[in-house]
């Protein structure tokens, strides 16, 4: 299986399968490395905390991440958010009017397509939004007890009942940013790499803003990372044996 908008669909391989079992080993075992170590998240975390500012709390809760309270960064934060809603946006656009125009699977270039608005849907819109960040209960950075909050610490991997709804595991906002990595891999072959370095450099910002917010630990934004490149890969190549299959079934016809 090619997953690039500019060849056809070729049959999946052992290589593919590989990647796929290598994805989701590397996202079970980022998950087990956090939870082992979770020194890891609360350093990191930490870095972006300021302890000082909660001095005129008065003895109340305070959680005071200096990021949070830059008109700026939020600015640049809902511009990035908007940047992968926009092209997942215009790609379901690209996408439906390809299908009103008689391409399907077997069509060059409209199986990665639908791939990737296939992962867009299935991972941000309802593993992550609907199903971890309203299930797992872990709380967010700022709303622990390390940082001024009111609830404990809960390392990677762990579901707790603290966080009630849209907790921090995992982050929409970061898989969005992975996404478009995703994305570029399906740009012609003259603006691929250079696509893909941008939307790297995205995803890299969207998910530091995200930790300096307090919104996220750093196992949240690799986690999610990883289940956006794992589903995108199953997605591709899902579709792309289906493609293989109705192409066979069509020739097959065809000599009937």
């Amino acid at each position: 299986m090619t997953l690039t908008a500019d060849t056809a669909v070729v049959p999946t391989r052992r290589a593919d399968l590989r990647r796929l079992l290598f994805a989701g080993l590397s996202t079970a075992a980022a998950i087990a490395l956090f939870h082992q170590f979770a020194y890891l998240d609360i350093a990191v975390s930490r870095l972006f905390f300021d302890p000082l500012g909660c001095a005129d709390a008065g003895g109340l809760p305070c959680t005071y991440f200096p990021a949070y309270e830059s008109k700026a960064l939020e600015k640049l934060r809902f511009g990035l958010q908007y940047l992968h809603l926009s092209a997942a946006v215009i790609l379901a656009v690209w996408v439906v009017r390809r299908y009103a125009g008689g391409a399907r699977l077997a069509t060059p270039g409209f199986a990665p397509a639908l791939a990737a608005l296939t992962t867009y849907a299935v991972c941000l819109g309802l593993l992550i939004n609907l199903v971890l960040k309203e299930h797992w209960g872990r709380p967010r950075p700022f709303q622990t007890d390390l940082f001024g909050g009111q609830w404990p610490f809960v390392p990677a991997g762990e579901i707790s009942s603290y966080c009630q709804t849209n907790c921090s595991f995992a982050s929409g906002e970061a898989a969005g940013g992975f996404w478009l990595v995703c994305l570029a891999m399906l740009l012609p072959r003259r603006w691929r790499m250079a696509g893909m370095l941008l939307a790297l450099v995205t995803a890299v910002l969207t998910s530091t803003l995200r930790i300096a917010f307090g919104m996220h630990f750093l196992s949240d934004v690799l986690v999610s990372w990883l289940l956006t490149g794992f589903i995108f890969l199953a997605s591709g190549m899902a579709l792309a044996q289906i493609a293989n299959r109705s192409r066979h079934a069509v020739a097959d016809r065809s000599q009937a």
